[in-house]
């Protein structure tokens, strides 16, 4: 059964709540195998908004890769999640971080995630799990990754997070 790295994040309203939510949706299309734990972290990209709360699961899953997105998706718009403006605020984003071993370069679906490596927010919760996971494009380790990643965004345990 294919891996699936997925990462969530929210901003908008009860977002811990938010995260929690869509996790129980995902868990009708997989069988959840790893939670990291949620994590506070600066916003990225667009810069003038609240903190996010973010979160990354592994999943174990039967759906090709573009049906999981055209599920998960429908869990966003379930949720209320509206387009806006990029990287702006929002009640849930879910992203496909990896699928197996996969590398898919589509219009609708990029896998890897193309930001993966950029952005602390969803390295430090994948590293909480999977820090051996290995890149299929880099050969490196999500914990090499984290090692050389740029971004300088505060990334928090929760409990800790003063919003």
């Amino acid at each position: 059964m294919p891996k699936v790295y997925i990462g969530l994040g929210s901003n908008i309203g009860n977002a811990p709540q938010n995260i929690s939510k869509a996790i129980e949706d995902i868990t009708a299309l997989a069988i959840v195998q790893q939670k990291s734990p949620v994590y506070c972290s600066s916003p990225w990209g667009y810069t003038a908004q609240r903190m996010f709360y973010n979160q990354v699961i592994q999943i174990d899953c039967q759906e090709t890769p573009h049906h999981l997105l055209y599920r998960l998706q429908v869990i966003e718009k379930k949720m209320g999640k509206k387009y806006k403006k990029k990287w702006g605020p929002r009640i849930i984003d879910i992203d496909m971080l990896y699928y197996n071993h996969c590398i898919i370069y589509h219009p609708q679906l990029k896998i890897p995630h193309p930001y993966i490596a950029q952005r602390r927010f969803v390295l430090v919760p994948l590293c909480a799990i999977a820090p051996q996971l290995i890149h299929p494009q880099t050969a490196l380790s999500q914990e090499q990754m984290l090692l050389a990643c740029k971004d300088q965004g505060l990334v928090i345990k929760q409990a800790s997070c003063l919003s």
